[in-house]
């Protein structure tokens, strides 16, 4: 039986399943395309401006579901950003 991970109850909870999901499309996009993105210019500003609206969507849903004002969530957004690229290029270091 499939738990949750966020509470261990059976089944999959919509904001687990919205995570989970997107996280893995996401997982396998770069999977995919690494190599692309990373040896072309044109590839990679096409990738990042993708991903820009994709973060824009749900930053706009968050704002308009009242779960914080515009300054908060894109504070919030941009430090969580901010560590995520820098954890992501310590990574590609090692490598």
């Amino acid at each position: 039986m499939t738990t949750d991970p966020t509470d261990g109850k059976p089944g999959l909870r919509m904001e687990s399943a919205a995570s989970i999901v997107l996280r893995d499309v996401i997982t396998q996009h770069m999977r995919v395309f690494s190599h692309v993105i990373h040896g072309d210019r044109i590839a990679s500003q096409s990738v990042v401006a993708a991903y820009i609206d994709g973060l824009a969507g749900a930053l706009a849903l968050t704002i308009a579901g009242g779960h914080g004002s515009v300054e908060d969530v894109i504070c919030m957004t941009t430090n969580k950003l901010a560590n995520a690229v820098t954890r992501d290029l310590q990574h590609l270091r090692k490598q």
